[in-house]
């Protein structure tokens, strides 16, 4: 027997569709909750069920092995009409199951247990289920267990809508922040070249090398809605490569970063410090057209800790001059000295015949086996 629809019907699809419950894939959370759910019950099938317009789908199951059914074999179906726990102690002796496929062949469901899963204004979407392969009964620990836990799926799907309406929120913010940094990088352009004071327009640099990572940073947090992280090998590149684009011909830099994702903030340090470095190369480790190259190199060790060495070269210690306070390299130390500080990293820089070094090494966010 097919269950009748709901009296509020339209407005319970609605609601299903509105909160995109559907087909997110599978969640460890509420495995975790089916699993319980059967222990307690002493039951071999739980679900999560949620029925929709033509069919079952299980947000969550243990012992069927599918994840849905069509809707004129749910059994759930009959709860959402009534809206209120129903138990069938034996399937084949209800009118509303007697005849279920489910129930007279295989997987010869003989026992089910529902209770509503209700939404915030009071709508049943589907679900918290047992079923046995025997006629069977719950006591009271079990049926209470079916209403907490029930209220439990809700709030938890609750919490992650409101999650989801979180991320969108950041993202599109991001997306606006980083369209905003674009318009300040055109106008220090113009600014920039109406100045002819060297040490001025080498600040104006400074100051869009770091506003060119931030903006880097909002767009790459915007295509990759992971929260706070960001995939660090793709946003390198772009900051590489718009470095590369304003390098010389006779500099070339390179990238060797591993797929990985990185927070951030320590994201958006390593591309100030990338940037400033990088500059620093370009202006002074190859004079007279010398050939040569930047190369930075990522990595990340056992304990989470990011390892960032940036090498080049050029020219050694002794043919570059050092920069005096308020010049424009100077302001480029500064920035990198303030991105490690903001990030608890520790900075080291040397040079040798062989050119300029400085490495970066973030703080480790595990323990060490």
């Amino acid at each position: 027997m097919e269950a009748p629809l709901h009296h509020r019907e339209a407005e319970r699809l609605e609601t299903l569709q509105r909160k995109n419950i559907l087909d997110p894939g599978r969640q460890p959370e509420y495995d975790e909750i089916v699993r319980l759910v059967a222990d307690i019950c002493d039951a071999p099938v739980a679900l999560i069920s949620f029925v929709e317009r033509d069919r079952q789908w299980f947000k969550a199951e243990v012992g069927l092995g599918v994840d849905q059914t069509p809707r004129d074999q749910s059994i759930c179906a009959h709860v959402v009409y009534v809206d209120e726990y129903v138990e069938i102690s034996d399937t084949l002796n209800d009118p509303r199951t007697l005849d279920n496929p489910l129930c007279v062949s295989d997987p010869n469901l003989r026992f089910y247990a529902g209770m509503p899963l209700r939404s915030s204004d009071g709508l049943p979407l589907g679900t918290l289920c047992v079923l046995d392969h025997e006629p069977r009964t719950l006591n009271n620990l079990q049926r209470d267990t079916l209403r907490v836990m029930s209220r439990q799926i809700m709030r938890l799907l609750q919490l992650d809508l409101a999650l989801k309406a979180e991320e969108i929120l950041r993202g599109e913010i991001d997306h606006r922040v980083k369209n905003s940094l674009q318009t300040v990088l055109s106008v220090l352009r113009l600014y920039k070249s109406r100045i002819r004071d060297a040490q001025a327009q080498e600040a104006f640099q400074a100051v869009r090398r770091r506003i060119e990572a931030i903006a880097a940073l909002h767009e790459a947090l915007y295509k990759a809605s992971r929260g706070h992280s960001v995939r660090l090998d793709q946003y390198l590149a772009q900051i590489v490569g718009s470095l590369q684009a304003t390098a010389p011909a006779n500099v070339s830099v390179n990238l060797d970063c591993p797929n990985v994702l990185a927070p951030s903030n320590e994201a958006t340090a390593m591309a100030i410090i990338i940037s400033e470095f990088t500059a620093n190369s370009m202006k002074h480790a190859f004079p007279s057209y010398r050939r040569g190259n930047v190369d930075l190199t990522i990595s990340v060790d056992q304990t989470g800790a990011f390892h960032l060495r940036c090498a080049d070269d050029g020219v050694g210690t002794d043919l570059r001059s050092v920069p005096a306070p308020g010049e424009a390299e100077s302001l480029g130390l500064k920035l990198m000295e303030a991105a490690a500080m903001q990030i608890g990293a520790s900075l080291t820089r040397s040079s040798d015949d062989l050119g300029f070094q400085l490495e970066l090494t973030t703080a480790p966010i595990r323990n060490q086996d």
